[in-house]
């Protein structure tokens, strides 16, 4: 048993996350907002296809060591001599792969997907990103390794660094040099390089000497254990991101620039929601593995149902609100050329709320070492995207692509939940929250039925939600958020002392 309640650790690490988290997503939607207005929706759609591109890859090339760095570090199984060798395996490995991609995506870009997508400067435009996969790669590695020595401080600071940057420095290229993508990549690479720097020093500070990378032909024994247990994550993280991503590939393919660029936009306020599970995310994967090591059923059942609740009561009013206000949300701060994406949003932002619940099931699996399940679950959902894709782009658009994802996101949920259920051998849930989701659900239906509203009708439909909210948690949860608050104050005091 652990002195330390693993829920009050998840609370710590999570307020680290929530006030970084928000902080960072300001930063994205200004710099989103600032990319519409001086790129237009082509502009913006053209690059959001590039750079989707170079993303994708990079995190490919990780391998899905992030997710074994993680696992390893927090079981401490003896076949890992030390979290510094780990680390050093992984670092290493995602420097060569990375480096690997980097020079073969100009090529494949060159014979198949310039000819493929009649983008302008899409050819100059990967040529130029390509070279900040590896950056990409190293930063998503580096990131891995402070979640799993408990440092979320250390991970956020690297996603905080470039989201200030990319407020300031590529907005004034575009200014100083002129309207062109061209110019937002090149000043993109250097962006991207501040974290990387910053991320380096802190692990040579922290976990390992950078010094001890080289050369390679000496790498431990664990490298087998490891690289092993990273395959199946990386056939998980390639189905996760083309279920995620296939959309933004297939309307690319058959429609036009500004039509993906509509679809971006709405895209970029649907990921609003993973504010709340992507906080809770940076320590949920080492906490569960170290209760499912260490503790019994019951303390698992404790902490599973109060992280469910925590991604509920924080992620649901994120859902909410971005529906109630989705006409004004894509008029008035994308534009009206953004009209046609009203329903899109609608949909994705339902996506992304059925993947709160996905969150902590996932973990679950990975925790249990059930990493097949969580394949088979990420395939079938991905098999029922590019299906549904294929069937309704073609007639209904952005909002057919919306819809697919949203069909997907529901089966991944379900799946997620029926396996981690037999894998715990029982269903972890906390069912009075059931009420909130369905008062929630109304206000949703409200939202959609009533939509050609004023924004003051919109904003009293807000309220009255916020109050509904605020009641139900009053009335059913008041120990649970006392506690909780208490835990809070204890926490920023110490802070404040310290």
């Amino acid at each position: 048993m652990t002195s330390v309640s693993p829920f009050r650790t998840l609370l710590k690490g999570s307020a680290i996350a929530f006030s970084g988290n928000g902080l960072i997503y300001a930063l994205a939607f200004v710099f989103q907002i600032m990319l519409v207005r001086l790129l237009g929706t082509g502009g913006y759609g053209t690059w959001g296809f590039a750079f989707t591109l170079m993303l994708t890859v990079a995190q490919l090339s990780t391998l899905g060591l992030g997710f074994a760095s993680i696992y390893f570090a927090s079981r401490g199984s003896s076949a890992v001599p030390s979290p510094a060798s780990v680390s050093r395996i992984a670092i290493v490995s995602v420097l060569f792969f990375s480096g690997a991609a980097a020079l073969f995506l100009p090529a494949a870009a060159y014979l198949w997907i310039v000819p493929a997508y009649h983008f302008e400067n899409i050819g100059p435009l990967i040529y130029i990103l390509s070279a900040g996969v590896p950056i990409v790669a190293f930063v998503s590695i580096a990131e891995s390794i402070f979640r799993a020595h408990h440092d979320a401080s250390a991970a956020f600071k690297m996603k905080l660094v470039p989201e200030a940057l990319k407020v300031m420095v590529i907005p004034a290229a575009l200014l100083l040099f002129g309207v062109d993508t061209r110019v937002v990549a090149a000043s993109m690479l250097l962006v991207l390089a501040a974290p990387a720097v910053y991320g380096a020093y802190m692990l040579n500070k922290l976990v390992v000497p950078l010094r001890a990378l080289w050369p390679a032909r000496d790498f431990p024994a664990a490298a087998i254990p490891l690289l092993a247990y990273s395959l199946p994550f990386f056939l998980h993280e390639v189905l996760m991101m083309l279920r995620d991503r296939a959309d933004t590939f297939i309307i690319g393919y058959i429609s036009t620039a500004s039509y993906l660029g509509i679809y971006r936009g709405a895209y970029v306020l649907a990921a609003m929601v993973a504010f709340i599970p992507n906080a809770v995310a940076y320590l949920l994967f080492p906490l569960m593995n170290r209760i499912v090591s260490e503790q019994g059923r019951e303390e698992l059942a404790e902490f599973g149902e109060r992280t469910i609740k925590v991604l509920i009561y924080g992620g649901i009013p994120v859902v909410v609100t971005i529906i109630i206000f989705a006409r004004q949300l894509m008029t008035r701060v994308l534009g009206p050329d953004f009209l046609a994406g009203e329903r899109a949003l609608l949909l994705l932002t339902l996506s992304s709320g059925a993947g709160l619940f996905h969150v902590f099931y996932g973990h679950v699996l990975a925790s249990k070492n059930r990493v097949k399940l969580l394949l088979l679950a990420n395939a079938l959902a991905f098999v029922v995207n590019l299906t549904l894709n294929i069937l309704l782009i073609p007639g209904y658009g952005i909002t057919g692509a919306a819809a697919a994802s949203l069909a997907s996101s529901i089966l991944l949920t379900l799946l997620a939940a029926r396996f981690a259920s037999a894998a715990l051998q029982q269903f972890i849930f906390p069912v009075r929250t059931a009420g909130a989701l369905l008062a929630a659900l109304g206000f949703v239906a409200a939202a959609y039925i009533f939509r050609d509203r004023s924004i003051f009708i919109s904003s009293a439909l807000c309220v009255s939600f916020y109050a509904v909210w605020a009641a139900w948690l009053a009335v059913f949860e008041r120990a649970e958020m006392t506690k909780a608050l208490e835990n809070l104050r204890s926490f920023v005091q110490k802070k404040r002392g310290g």
